[in-house]
């Protein structure tokens, strides 16, 4: 298709998230440089690859089926990170703070994941300290677990709509570990922001296929 169009799916009071349809060559000739606090995370669905850049052209290929998302901080503010006290620690307690399966990019304000489990597979128990989103890039079933690495009982299992974008703000922030319990991959891109509460962020993702 050609032009653009927009489509508003969320919008809260730190975060607003846009729905965008370009045309691929498009969109690759208007976002071609490097531009800060802009960062492109492009999921190659032909390949089963996840791929971070701060240019677009780095990334896209027109001969592949594939998702992308346009990442936009603005207001940036450096923040400290308090450290966890050593009694919620537990025997996963080296990998607590991997939030993901695989570190894709890391800069003074965000750190972005890969988060992808296989079907009967486990992620370790883990905990968030920074206020994060995380995009769903495919359908899958997940049940919470509990420290010891068991289902947690009091949980029901969770589906998980591909496309849905969920921001989880500072005083929402756990602890939690995940079993793929379903058929398909799970798979998600997880953005940790470094930057304080009342900044702002905008998710903006343009299906290019």
């Amino acid at each position: 298709m050609s032009g653009n169009e927009t489509e508003r799916l969320l919008e809260t009071p730190l975060y607003v998230l846009d729905r965008i349809h370009h045309a691929p060559t498009e969109t690759i000739s208007n976002e071609n440089r490097n531009i800060d606090g802009i960062y492109w995370l492009y999921y190659d669905k032909t390949r089963g690859s996840l791929f971070v850049s701060k240019q677009l052209s780095q990334l896209v290929t027109n001969d592949t089926d594939h998702d992308l998302l346009r990442l936009t901080l603005t207001r940036k503010e450096s923040r400290t990170v308090h450290p966890i006290d050593p009694a919620v620690k537990s025997s996963y307690s080296t990998l607590m703070y991997n939030v993901g399966t695989k570190l894709l990019w890391d800069d003074d304000w965000t750190r972005i994941w890969e988060f992808r489990i296989s079907p009967g597979e486990r992620c370790p128990y883990h905990m968030h300290r920074l206020e994060y989103c995380f995009t769903n890039l495919t359908e899958s079933t997940t049940q919470a677990l509990m420290e010891t690495g068991e289902d947690d009982s009091m949980e029901l299992p969770r589906h998980q709509v591909a496309g849905q974008t969920v921001f989880v703000e500072r005083n929402s922030l756990g602890s939690h570990g995940v079993r793929n319990v379903g058929a398909s991959l799970f798979l998600q891109f997880i953005v940790e922001f470094k930057f304080a509460t009342t900044n702002e962020a905008t998710m903006t993702s343009a299906h290019c296929n």
